[in-house]
């Protein structure tokens, strides 16, 4: 019984420092990449709306209905297609004053909001100021897009990676390493996109509209960055 229990005591002896020392001699190396561009965007998104007020229900209803019908009418009059139209708010309320201890009536609200998809950025003027004259007087914003944004993000990744690993190799050369296989990666894309213009209402650019006046837009450029973290293994 005591040779087995010393024999065990040995074992552990050896294998300890062992295990140890493959510790040690394990070495790592991490380092951040990053590529970006700038790019133009193809096509845009516009929301716009139409509300109306009142104390009978189905009057406010009624021309509601009426005007986004129109506004419908007239993007497809520019060529809009169908699918690039969907609504994206739809909602009827009732308001109340309570500023005394009796809540009071005072109106019903209603709101229809749409998406338009514009797939020319020439248009943009042309459906903002044709959904005005047909009635709306809400435009929540325009927001530009990059329709291969997905596939220039994947290049961007890849040169990130590039830049990681060379920067890496390069530190490694000079403490007389070399650069082995990568351990962990991770990887981030930032899209910095902003709306171009965002307004609740437009009732000033209603009155431009009527006297002929375009709406001045401008997609500009956007900018996208992917960065990529990776840990390799130094040999």
């Amino acid at each position: 019984m005591l040779r087995i229990l010393a024999l065990s005591i040995i074992t552990l002896i050896v294998i300890l420092p062992a295990r140890a020392q493959d510790q040690k001699t394990q070495r790592q190396i991490s380092m951040d990449g990053e590529a970006s561009m700038m790019v133009a965007p193809d096509m845009a998104s516009i929301s716009i709306g139409v509300e109306t007020e009142g104390t009978n229900i189905a009057d406010i209803k009624r021309d509601n209905d009426l005007r986004v019908s129109s506004i419908y009418e007239a993007l497809k009059g520019l060529g809009i297609a169908g699918k690039d139209i969907q609504t994206s708010e739809l909602s009827m309320q009732l308001i109340y004053d309570y500023s005394s201890k009796r809540r009071k009536f005072l109106r019903y609200e209603m709101r229809n909001l749409v998406v338009i998809t514009v797939r020319k950025l020439d248009n943009i003027d042309k459906v903002i100021n044709a959904s005005v004259r047909e009635g709306s007087n809400i435009l929540e914003g325009v927001h530009f897009i990059v329709s291969n944004r997905d596939a220039l993000a994947d290049s961007l990744q890849i040169e990130a990676a590039k830049s990681a690993r060379k920067r890496a190799s390069d530190i490694a050369s000079a403490i007389g390493a070399r650069l082995g296989k990568a351990l962990t990666i991770t990887a981030t894309r930032i899209d910095a996109t902003e709306p171009m213009y965002k307004q609740r209402a437009f009732a000033m650019m209603a009155d431009g509209v009527g006297n002929g006046a375009s709406t001045p837009v401008s997609g500009g450029e956007m900018k996208l960055r992917s960065s990529v973290s990776i840990t390799f293994e130094l040999e």
